[in-house]
């Protein structure tokens, strides 16, 4: 199965696996889209953050969007001295209709 399914998976840093055609819904308490506000990105880490997001959009790892729904962006600094880029969902976790619960990864692949 993994080899028929190669395409899904990562192989390397500039990949993140692709999955054609899978729609994937989201079922929320309220249809209100969530809003979260900006939160500042200090200005020594402007460059480094606009060159950061240039790199994921040009991987079509990220895309430009006009959604009514929106997550700050967080700043995250490493231990090497590099920083990485989150997303705060924390408001739109709380807004999701629990399901099903999954399976853990090693379970499924058994």
């Amino acid at each position: 199965m993994l080899c028929e399914e190669r395409d899904a998976f990562s192989i390397g840093d500039d990949d993140i696996g692709c999955i054609k055609d899978l729609k994937m819904e989201i079922n929320l308490t309220d249809r209100q889209p969530v809003q979260k506000n900006y939160a500042s990105i200090p200005r020594p880490l402007y460059p480094e953050v606009k060159y950061y997001l240039e790199d994921l959009l040009n991987k079509n790892f990220i895309r430009r969007s006009k959604s009514p729904y929106s997550s700050s962006v967080v700043c995250v600094g490493e231990k090497d001295g590099t920083m990485r880029l989150c997303v705060d969902y924390c408001v739109l976790n709380k807004m999701i209709i629990k399901q099903t619960p999954h399976p853990r990864d090693t379970r499924s692949l058994r």
